[in-house]
């Protein structure tokens, strides 16, 4: 199988894949060393990364907790949600590249092949119905 895109999304997913016992290429186009946008997470969080066995990592990587976010997304007025009396505890503000960095890692340590500085090519469909993936090394 092959998971593009080594963010958040992907590297659990190539972490379940691998844990599940299937072969796993996990093409990321970066090496995590730019800063990525998105550094907060909610509460909830603690609940999938313990499922996913990650949790002790994540507090490796220092995160800060965050008892509230304020936002304005929907609308100009901002919107505070409270994390306080969360059942999940309170939410973290991460640094996203080191976050990413080590839910890839995990990936990796599960048996997933980490391709960093890649990105996906060409993807054409063949005469007998597989798609043919081509990966390019290089990129940034």
């Amino acid at each position: 199988m092959l998971v593009a895109g080594g963010g958040p999304a992907g590297s659990a997913a190539a972490l379940d894949l691998s844990r599940r016992g299937l072969s796993v290429a996990l093409i990321e186009q970066e090496k995590y060393q730019t800063p990525r946008i998105g550094e907060t997470l909610p509460p909830m969080i603690r609940h999938q990364l313990t499922g996913l066995g990650v949790w002790e990592r994540f507090l490796e990587c220092d995160p800060l907790e965050s008892y509230g976010i304020q936002t304005a997304w929907e609308t100009p007025s901002p919107r505070y949600q409270d994390f306080l009396h969360n059942p999940y505890g309170c939410g973290w503000h991460v640094d996203r590249a080191r976050f990413d960095a080590m839910l890839a890692s995990a990936a990796a340590q599960a048996g997933a092949e980490l391709v960093a500085s890649a990105r996906i090519g060409l993807c054409p469909k063949r005469a007998d119905g597989h798609w043919l993936l081509e990966a390019v090394q290089g990129g940034t």
